[in-house]
């Protein structure tokens, strides 16, 4: 078995990280599993409170895993490039990792699950990794206990040279292109109302910050890669019951509001898990509804009116645009 390492970036949410670390630490995967993490910089001095309470706990030994890696970094890097630390750091040795910030608890098989998992799809041109999140919903799953999904949040599992791929084929100009092909917008439509509108103005209109890095390059955020496994047939698996509660949405995170529904979702107790798969995986379009309305979360009231506004938006500037950013 290959044992893929845990990366965990930080900054300052002492009773996440320690929470996470508690709840990998119950796997029986953890003693073969390497953990990298990174502590920022803080940036201000409201984090220094939270961050010198994550350097003391540090400080002591981190049971339960084969070694434990801590990089505290001298200046402030930020999110993303604090991420991508973790990745450069990793690929020197693993070509797979297990993604996770610090605000997510695991179940006790969440990291069988991963190895197992990545060992299953590392043929896979249409798989592009594995979340260990799910909402408790009636997915259509015909007794499977795993699901393709849309969605890689709260601990995800993927190949470095997929990521690299990634980001060689889907440039702001293969969006930007996808626009003018009817079949895959219809499709985007009706799979998600609100991710056909993330698209037009986040995306395309290039409203969404978080989409672009300084330099304008396409950063591969959730969002993005949800955007681009739906219009190119491109799917993660998720399990059936989450083995992945997030507890984020406290306020906390540089992104997130105050939304305690998560932390309510039950979560798998069992202690180790074995696939049952498909001989091959279809996006159904029952789940394809459940992923709009139960997963999604969004107001429908006015959303084709958005669409409406951020498509006229476009088509006003995408001259502008394909002579900015595609050629």
């Amino acid at each position: 078995m290959y044992y893929a390492p845990v990366l965990i970036p930080t900054l300052n949410r002492f009773v996440h990280l320690k929470r996470l670390i508690e709840s990998l630490q119950k796997n029986s995967y953890s003693q073969f599993t390497e953990l990298y993490i990174s502590v920022d910089y803080p940036p201000a001095e409201k984090y220094f409170e939270g961050y010198e309470k994550i350097c003391e706990y540090l400080k002591s030994p981190i049971n339960g895993f084969k070694t434990v890696n801590i990089i505290k970094q001298e200046k402030n890097l930020g999110v993303f490039k604090n991420i991508d630390f973790l990745y450069s750091l990793a690929s020197e040795k693993y070509d797979r990792c297990i993604f996770t910030e610090d605000d997510n608890e695991f179940s006790p098989n969440f990291l069988e699950y991963m190895d197992k998992g990545l060992e299953l799809i590392k043929n896979n041109d249409h798989c592009l990794g594995l979340t260990g999140f799910n909402i408790p919903v009636l997915w259509d799953n015909s007794n499977l206990n795993v699901i393709p999904c849309y969605w890689i949040n709260y601990g995800s599992g993927y190949f470095f040279n997929v990521q690299s791929s990634l980001k060689k084929k889907y440039s702001y100009s293969w969006f930007y292109n996808k626009f003018f092909s009817i079949s895959s917008l219809w499709n985007l439509y009706k799979t998600s109302k609100l991710m056909f509108n993330i698209y037009l103005k986040g995306l395309l209109c290039r409203k969404d910050p978080l989409m672009f890095d300084n330099a304008g390059n396409l950063r591969f955020i959730d969002t993005v890669q949800t955007l681009l496994m739906i219009l190119d047939n491109k799917y993660y698996i998720a399990p059936v019951l989450s083995l992945s509660r997030n507890w984020g949405y406290d306020g906390s995170g540089e992104n997130m509001g105050n939304d305690n529904r998560f932390q309510k979702y039950p979560i798998d107790t069992n202690t180790s898990f074995d696939f049952i798969l498909p001989e091959s995986f279809n996006m159904t379009k029952k789940n394809k509804r459940l992923f709009d309305k139960k997963f999604m979360l969004y107001d429908t009231k006015f959303m084709d009116l958005h669409i409406l506004k951020n498509l006229v938006l476009f088509l006003v500037k995408r001259k502008q645009l394909k002579k900015e950013f595609c050629e």
